[in-house]
């Protein structure tokens, strides 16, 4: 049995493949031993393939694969080295798909790639995600954070009632309205309509664009298993 594991800057996304196919799918919420203790399978996996924004993450996953199954887990590297492993694998299962497309990973950052008909890949641009944009936001004006944590976030149907509300509105519609402005320009550069993919822990609040939208969530571990099954 391989085990596949997919951490972004929020979350972790596991499954299991036997003979080829996946047998188990979820998502832990917390990146911590004791949660992965819980939540990922007792049985020892054949292989562990991995990948994770976050240096710390690996290091401390490689050392609980050790402890718990006496395996040492595989991390994959991208082959541009500026390009995380997360955003590969998502771009690899992408890629195969007919059509041109943009890619949208929506965690602690924003990143939108584009894919033309060939396979030839466009980095779109990267924007902070809407919880740094707020904690930035919080840290860096005086007076914003003492506002916002005195009570929760309140939304009208158009504008935000309060200042938590401001922050979190201002955060989202920022966040939705750059995705939607650069694939409106990506499709006029090509002449063409794209399919707008949309993945990471924080794609829920993005799928409200103008555009039409795939929201798939397991994105990321699609394009493990892909590359998993070619031997990486």
């Amino acid at each position: 049995m391989t085990l596949l594991i997919a951490m972004d800057g929020v979350s972790v996304r596991w499954c299991r493949l036997a003979d080829g196919a996946s047998t188990a799918h979820a998502v832990i919420e917390q990146a911590s031993v004791d949660a992965w203790s819980q939540a990922l399978p007792t049985d020892a996996p054949t292989r562990v393939v991995a990948c994770a924004q976050s240096d710390v993450w690996a290091s401390e996953f490689s050392a609980f694969c050790r402890d718990r199954w006496q395996i040492e887990a595989q991390w994959p590297e991208a082959p541009h080295t500026e390009m995380s492993m997360t955003r590969w694998a998502a771009l690899a299962y992408v890629r195969v798909q007919s059509g041109v497309h943009v890619v949208v990973h929506a965690d602690q950052r924003t990143t939108i790639d584009g894919l033309e008909a060939g396979g030839q890949h466009h980095a779109l641009g990267k924007l902070p995600g809407m919880a740094l944009m707020q904690s930035a936001l919080y840290q860096q004006t005086k007076g914003i954070q003492s506002s916002a944590l005195r009570e929760a976030a309140v939304l009208g149907d158009v504008f935000a009632l309060n200042t938590a509300g401001g922050v979190q509105a201002g955060a989202h519609r920022l966040s939705v309205a750059w995705i939607d402005t650069v694939v409106s320009q990506f499709e006029v550069k090509l002449g063409t309509t794209v399919t707008v993919w949309i993945t990471g822990s924080q794609a829920g609040a993005l799928s409200s664009l103008a555009h039409p939208v795939t929201r798939c969530d397991d994105l990321v571990l699609r394009g493990l298993k892909m590359l998993t099954d070619s031997s990486l």
